[in-house]
């Protein structure tokens, strides 16, 4: 720190700079020109100064603190982000899974429409997808969806070899419509629909069982049906249900 002034008695302004600047290191320059001769007048300048520059040395870390927290949120923000769309679905969301069986040996259709499964198994060996396959009555078929299914309509449709389906794990609460779901699977005997899961969207179930001839029981307990507005002909043709 410099302290200019402008004074008759040098020892009496060494004295005065000496206690000044024991107090003050952290400035440069003072250049005090009114009331020269007044100690109290540059004490005062003086204090004005430091105020201000611990005002800005607290404004400065505010703001380092600030960015370091906005900065932080970011991070935190964009790893939530990733998170929620890379793992949430997996977490949360199980791969819908079912199983069948068929009556003959030879080309049978095991699947008419819909949202088409992302993987297919026969006998737990991986298969591309297909609407047919050649099976005999042993064979285990497995359809996976990793994907959110949001069409049923008329998946089945038509499937008359297929005996025996399993619905352990089949979420299908982004359906609206389950008509003609295993219309005409007319050797369909025996159907557990206990881990099929529907929601309030689902509204139309029409001729969802029409000529299901073989199938003797059905167990709808699972199902939300509470804003559903179409059952027209739901058993039609089911002549073997209890």
């Amino acid at each position: 720190m410099k302290i200019l002034l402008k004074h008759k008695d040098k020892k009496k302004r060494d004295i005065i700079c000496s206690k000044l600047c024991s107090n003050n290191k952290d400035f440069e320059f003072l250049n005090e020109t009114k009331n020269q001769n007044n100690k109290k007048s540059i004490i005062n300048s003086i204090y004005k100064i430091n105020s201000n520059i611990k005002i800005k040395n607290k404004e400065k870390s505010l703001f380092i603190v600030k960015g370091f927290f906005y900065y932080n949120l970011m991070i935190l923000l964009l790893i939530i982000n990733v998170f929620r769309l890379n793992c949430l679905n997996k977490i949360i969301l199980k791969d819908s899974t079912i199983t069948l069986k068929v009556s003959q040996s030879g080309l049978q259709k095991i699947f008419n429409s819909g949202t088409e499964p992302n993987e297919t198994l026969i006998d737990g060996i991986s298969q591309s997808f297909s609407y047919s396959y050649n099976l005999n009555p042993s064979n285990i078929v497995t359809l996976k969806w990793k994907d959110k299914i949001n069409v049923c309509s008329k998946m089945f449709d038509g499937c008359q070899s297929i005996i025996e389906i399993n619905f352990t794990e089949f979420d299908a609460s982004g359906c609206s419509q389950l008509n003609e779901m295993f219309f005409g699977c007319r050797s369909l005997i025996s159907l557990d629909l206990s881990g099929f899961k529907t929601s309030s969207s689902l509204n139309i179930m029409a001729n969802m069982f029409v000529g299901c001839q073989s199938l003797i029981s059905i167990d709808l307990s699972t199902f939300d049906t509470s804003n559903v507005n179409n059952f027209g002909n739901l058993f039609c043709g089911c002549q073997s249900l209890k």
